[in-house]
């Protein structure tokens, strides 16, 4: 995502995509850039395709226009300002190992809030479930239990 909302983003934009933009009259102003927009997305569409998006996202924002990257789980993951801000974590589960989730989002002074993560065991409820959603008498779940029915 590329936000040139001002003559000063865009006129650093039309600098680094360079011949077919900066100083072409067909952009020269955010009237013609309007009327000229398919163009002018075929052009920067052309022009990022070729590039790393996180590379494209850092040189655009080191010339101050706004931008970002659409980022895929793996990349949030692996985002190092989420990191660094406690946003994405690694809890140690006893059964699943290390698990790599989103923490709490919100950073209070005077308030330190985390969430508590919970991992539920594979057949945890199932005998409440027999007992009181199917109507399954004790008899019968313990039969089923025996006869291996549910492992």
């Amino acid at each position: 995502m590329i936000a040139a909302e001002t003559e000063p983003h865009w006129q650093a934009l039309a600098k680094i995509l360079g011949g077919d933009v900066a100083g072409n009259a067909r952009f020269a102003t955010n009237a013609a850039r309007l009327q000229e927009r398919e163009a002018l997305d075929k052009i920067i569409s052309a022009w990022t395709q070729t590039r790393d998006a996180f590379a494209v996202r850092d040189q655009l924002q080191n010339a101050g226009i706004p931008c970002g990257v659409a980022q895929t789980g793996e990349d949030l993951v692996n985002d190092p300002q989420l990191k660094e801000r406690g946003f994405i974590v690694e809890v140690d589960n006893p059964r699943l190992g290390k698990v790599v989730l989103p923490n709490f989002p919100l950073h209070f002074t005077n308030a330190k809030l985390t969430r508590r993560w919970e991992f539920p065991v594979l057949g945890k409820d199932t005998e409440t479930v027999l007992r009181d959603v199917v109507g399954y008498d004790a008899a019968t779940i313990a039969a089923h239990k025996q006869d291996g029915v549910l492992e």
